[in-house]
Parts: C-alpha cells; structure tokens; sequence
C-alpha cells in the first residue's frame, strides 16, 4: 500500500486541470457530450489515480490487495464498508448539476458503474469510442476519486487536509469539512472529532457532498 498525502496533492492537480477546462467548456449539462483529446488525458488520469487509491484502501480494510474493481466492491460489500456509494456531490457554481458517482452500487450489489466503462473503453480502444471521453465522465471520475480519497485518508488517520480543494465544498458533517487552518489558509477536515466539534461552521468551497436521504 502506497496511499499518503501525495494522492492528495496529485488530486489537487487533476482538479485544477479540470476547472481550466471550463474556460473553453462551460459547465452545463448542454455540454456533457462534449469530447476531446484533454478530456480523454484528464479521464485516463483521474481513473487511473482512483484505480490505485480504492485498490489501497480496500487492502487497507481486508489485509487483500483485490485485482480489479468488481473484486475491489465485493471485498468492501462483505465488510459492510460500501456507505461512500451513496454520497451525491452537487456543484454549486452550476446548482443544476448533479452527480451520483457510485449510483449503480447504490442497492448494494455490483453493477458497472458508467464513466469506469468509459474509461475502460477509452483506453483500450480510443478510436472507437473516443466520444466517451466527454465532460459528463471527467467530472463523475473526479467526484468518485474526491470521495474515495477521503474515506481512505481517514482509515489512515490522517486528520486535516491542506492545501484544500476549490472546486468543492463538502457540508456532509460525516464526510468531511472545509475550516479555518494555520496562516489564514482552509483545511479539510476529515477527522469525525473534529467534525463533531465543528459541526455549526460553515463550509468555504463550491462543491458540496452529500449523502442520499
């Protein structure tokens, strides 16, 4: 297992790339079609990264390292550690939008999960279905990557997170927290005492995270 603070700060990169491709893509649901050579770059490299961290954390709970992501699922699922699979993230600069990443494991049974397919397809067959690397899939990776990175960095007892991500903003009190840190800079805090002791705070950033009631 290699997962640290790294997978955090290489999350903070593949966030920013996404966020500058709003600049020439606009962030509206018109435009999740909309495909390209970076959303293709930007998919392969946000799914590959959520490949290794659910692989590490899933290793992490079960002592086994699973080879693919169905393993990966029945491992978590046998250890009734799948609640991250209801968590919906709604982007708050485009209240319109919103994304429930893990929502075909939301019954608790394996199914295949639409932007890991795309990416699957993308990459070993990019000439065929290059259109699935569309804006929809980059931003359901991404979510699925925040999500799992936070579950796991919290198995390792990491407490706070810095620097914070800026393109969401995480309320879900269970999750996690963005509040004040050192030097007037904003930390996300992941540790459950801390949330608990900070729960009346108001979060800073422009997603938000939440569970499905």
């Amino acid at each position: 297992m290699s997962l640290s603070l790294s997978n955090w700060d290489y999350y903070l990169v593949l966030e920013r790339e996404l966020v500058n491709s709003f600049n020439y893509v606009e962030l509206s649901n018109d435009n999740f079609s909309t495909y390209s050579v970076e959303f293709a770059k930007m998919l392969l490299s946000i799914c590959s990264e959520f490949d290794s961290v659910f692989k590490d954390y899933v290793e992490l709970r079960s002592g086994n390292r699973p080879s693919n992501i169905k393993e990966a699922f029945e491992c978590l699922s046998a250890l009734n550690d799948i609640a991250f699979v209801n968590e919906v993230v709604d982007i708050a600069i485009n209240q319109s939008i919103s994304l429930k990443p893990f929502n075909a494991w939301i019954n608790g049974m394996y199914a295949k999960l639409t932007w890991w397919d795309s990416y699957n397809a993308v990459k070993h067959d990019r000439g065929t279905y290059f259109r699935k690397a569309n804006l929809e899939n980059c931003l359901n990776s991404l979510a699925a990557l925040l999500c799992i990175e936070i579950v796991s960095l919290k198995c390792f007892g990491v407490k706070r997170l810095a620097p914070v991500n800026r393109l969401f903003r995480i309320p879900n009190k269970q999750l996690c927290r963005s509040l004040p840190g050192q030097n007037g800079q904003w930390d996300l805090v992941i540790d459950s005492k801390e949330l608990n002791e900070t729960s009346n705070m108001r979060p800073a950033n422009l997603m938000i995270v939440k569970s499905v009631s």
